[in-house]
């Protein structure tokens, strides 16, 4: 069965395209954008809240950092067939 043999790398390269979508995601609410964790960190830059800003940047921070956990503790769980020393 090919696919079975293939999953593993597909949850891989699933990974890496979420966190390039989270990029892109913040970048287009910092350009053009009336809502948003991007669009927050623009307009407490504009008014210097300096906390706000930070608050922004640690939310999208922890976002990405539980879609990547969530990722990487489901390869083991989903993939006991391949060794688990590879998914790191």
């Amino acid at each position: 069965m090919k696919i079975k043999a293939i999953l593993p790398q597909l949850l891989d390269n699933s990974r890496i395209s979420v966190g390039i979508c989270w990029t892109y995601l913040v970048i287009a609410e910092l350009v053009a954008s009336e809502s948003g964790i991007g669009h927050m960190i623009k307009e407490a830059q504009r008014f210097s809240k300096t906390p706000d800003i930070y608050a922004g940047i640690v939310t999208i921070g922890l976002i990405g950092f539980l879609t990547d956990y969530a990722f990487k503790r489901a390869y083991p769980r989903l993939f006991r067939y391949k060794n688990v020393e590879s998914a790191s």
